[in-house]
C-alpha cells in the first residue's frame, strides 16, 4: 500500500498524468493531487473507488464504470464542479473545507474542475439539514429575543392551531391539545413528544433524542385578555443541558456534551459528525458510509456551533464502513485501531498472520477496507491463515489464462457456471484471486444458477 501511495504522489506532480496501476484504482489512505493549473493540492480520500484517472492542467477526469466512486477534499475550499452524467452523493462547503463525492452507473468519464482557493459557497449533505432562520411562526403575538447561542420565544397560542417555533440550532412544530388556566397538554415535534405541565411549572426536555436536554418550556396559565394559553420556550446551550439517563459505561466519557455514536450538525451547514467513544467528532464525508451507521437523514441531530465546537477533531479524517455495511464475501477488512487484516468468509473472519502470507497468497493491499469494529465483531473466529501452500476453504479462486472462477471447498474446486450464480451466492467480483497453475485441486461438483 505505501509503495502504490509513493507512486501515485510522484506521479501527480507532472499535467496530464494517466494513472491505471489496477484495472480498479482504489485509494487505502488518501492521495494528494497538486493541479499545476493553480498550484493548489487536492485530496482523494479512501472512497475513491475508479478505473483510472489522469491529472490535466486544470481538471482531474477520472474513468468510471458501473457503481464506481470519486471523492475529492480541498482544505482550500475550492470550488469542485463535476461535468455531467453522476450522481452527486455529497457536496459540502464549510469553514475550512469542500468536498464532494460523485457514484456513477454506467462507464463515463467524469471530469472535475476545481476553482480557486475560497471559492466555494454554501453546499449540501444530500439529505436533511436545511438551515432555519430565529423566529416566530403561526398562532398568536409573539415576542423573540435572540443571542448568538441561544433563542428565547414567548407567546400566546390556539388550541389545536400548530406554531412553527424556529430557533438557533432546531426547528419544531407546537401543537397545543387542551389548556386551562391550571394545566396544559402539548405535542413538540420534529420527533412527537407529548407533555404536561402545571401553571407555572418549567420543564427541560429532549426534543431530538441524542440523550441531552435541549429545550425549557414554561407554562404560564390563560391569558387574562384572550383566554389563550401562554408559553415560554427558551433554547438550552450545552452550559446549560442535562443528561436525560446516566450514560452506560460504553457510552463515552461522562464529560462528554454530545452523546457518543449519534451523528450531529449545526443549523445552517452540511457538515455531518460522528461521536467517537472518546468523546471527538469525525466527519461523514461520503453518504454511502452515512447510511452504513444510519437509517435516515433524520437521526442527525441539529446542535449549535458551540456544542460541535466543544468536541475536538479526531485526527483519524475519515469514517469506516459501519455495522451496517456489507463487505459480502471475501472481503479483507480490519479496524482502525489494530493493524490485523481478517479474511470474511461467511460468517467467519480469519486472521492473515504477517505479510510474507498475505503477498505469497495473492491478495492485495488495496482491497484492504476500513470498518468499524461493531461490524467486525458480528463475525466468529476462525483458524489462523499463517500457511502459504494453500488457500482457504471458500476462497474463490481463477488461474493466470482461465476465465472461469473457482469455490474452494473441502480441498475440492467447485467451477460457478455463471455470472448469475456468482451474484446469487453474493459474491465480489474484485476478490478473485489468481492463483498459480502449480496450486492444483481436485475438481468438485459445479455451482449453478
Amino acid at each position: 500500500m505505501k509503495k502504490i501511495l509513493f507512486i501515485i504522489f510522484a506521479l501527480l506532480l507532472v499535467p496530464s498524468v494517466v494513472l491505471a496501476a489496477f484495472n480498479d484504482v482504489t485509494v487505502s489512505g488518501s492521495a494528494d493531487i497538486l493541479l499545476p493549473g493553480n498550484g493548489l493540492t487536492y485530496t482523494l480520500t479512501n472512497a475513491t473507488r475508479v478505473e483510472s484517472f489522469t491529472v490535466n492542467t486544470n481538471d482531474i477526469a477520472f474513468v468510471m464504470q458501473d457503481s464506481s466512486i470519486v471523492e475529492i477534499r480541498s482544505t482550500n475550499r475550492s470550488k469542485l464542479t463535476p461535468s455531467a452524467g453522476c450522481e452527486v452523493l455529497a457536496s459540502t462547503c464549510t469553514d475550512s473545507l469542500s468536498t464532494i463525492a460523485m457514484q456513477c452507473s454506467s462507464s463515463i468519464t467524469l471530469t472535475i474542475t476545481p476553482g480557486a482557493a475560497n471559492s466555494c459557497t454554501g453546499g449540501s449533505g444530500g439529505g436533511s439539514g436545511s438551515g432555519v432562520s430565529p423566529g416566530s411562526g403561526g398562532g398568536g403575538g409573539s415576542s423573540t429575543t435572540q443571542t448568538p447561542d441561544t433563542t428565547t420565544v414567548e407567546v400566546t397560542l390556539n388550541v389545536n392551531d400548530p406554531f412553527a417555533l424556529s430557533l438557533t440550532s432546531a426547528s419544531h412544530t407546537v401543537v397545543v391539545t387542551s389548556a386551562s388556566d391550571a394545566i396544559a397538554l402539548l405535542t413538540i415535534s420534529s420527533k412527537p413528544l407529548r407533555m404536561s405541565l402545571n401553571k407555572n411549572e418549567t420543564k427541560d426536555i429532549d426534543t431530538d433524542g441524542n440523550g441531552w436536554t435541549d429545550l425549557r418550556v414554561t407554562y404560564y396559565g390563560l391569558s387574562t385578555s384572550s383566554l389563550k394559553p401562554q408559553f415560554k420556550f427558551v433554547e438550552l446551550t450545552s452550559a446549560d443541558s442535562m443528561a436525560v439517563s446516566d450514560l452506560e459505561p460504553e457510552q463515552g466519557p461522562l464529560g462528554c456534551s454530545l452523546q457518543v455514536g449519534k451523528a450531529f450538525k449545526r443549523s445552517q451547514s452540511s457538515a455531518v459528525y460522528y461521536v467517537t467513544k472518546d468523546c471527538k467528532k469525525r466527519s461523514f464525508n461520503n453518504s454511502r458510509v452515512f447510511f452504513t451507521y444510519f437509517d435516515s437523514w433524520n437521526d442527525v441531530n441539529v446542535v449549535s456551533r458551540e456544542s460541535l465546537d466543544a468536541l475536538d477533531e479526531d485526527n483519524l479524517g475519515f469514517m469506516p464502513w459501519g455495522s451496517k455495511y456489507d463487505p459480502k464475501y471475501g472481503a479483507l477488512v480490519k479496524i482502525v485501531s489494530d493493524p490485523k487484516v481478517y479474511l470474511l468468509l461467511g460468517t467467519e473472519k480469519y486472521w492473515i498472520t504477517d505479510e510474507a502470507v498475505f503477498n505469497t497468497l495473492g491478495y492485495k493491499w488495496n482491497w484492504i477496507e476500513d470498518i468499524d469494529e461493531s461490524l467486525l465483531d458480528k463475525y466468529t473466529v476462525g483458524t489462523e491463515i499463517n500457511y502459504t501452500d494453500r488457500h482457504p476453504n471458500f476462497t474463490l479462486i481463477k488461474y493466470l489464462d482461465d476465465s472461469r472462477v473457482y469455490r474452494l471447498e473441502g480441498g475440492l474446486k467447485r467451477h460457478i457456471t455463471d455470472e448469475q450464480a456468482f451474484k446469487n451466492l453474493g459474491y465480489r467480483w474484485d476478490r478473485i484471486v489468481t492463483v498459480e497453475d502449480s496450486e492444483e485441486y481436485p475438481d468438485g461438483e459445479e455451482l449453478s444458477s
